[in-house]
């Protein structure tokens, strides 16, 4: 990403809690970015993540990676980061 970056471009990715925050962060950081969360919400697991739960689950005990149930619905939270080389901020 940061080769496709032009001068005080701001990119937006959304990160979702079922994978690791920590591992985005390593990977920012490896790029020469940094990641800033400006908004976040909840949204239900559709079926096709609820065909994949179990593996979901795998993630989650392995990493920092989690999800939560509320009233039996399984409900994720997406981040938006805004991106950007480390120690610039954006225009």
């Amino acid at each position: 990403m940061p080769d496709l970056l032009a001068p005080g471009g701001v990119p937006y990715l959304m990160q979702l809690s079922i994978l690791s925050q920590t591992r985005t962060s390593e990977l920012l950081d490896q790029s020469g970015l940094v990641g800033k969360v400006i908004d976040f919400d909840t949204f239900g697991f559709s079926p096709v993540f609820m065909e994949n739960v179990e593996q979901i689950r795998q993630v989650e005990q392995l990493s920092d990676a989690y999800h939560l149930t509320i009233e039996k619905t399984e409900v994720m939270v997406a981040y938006l980061l805004e991106t950007t080389h480390r120690g610039h901020a954006p225009a």
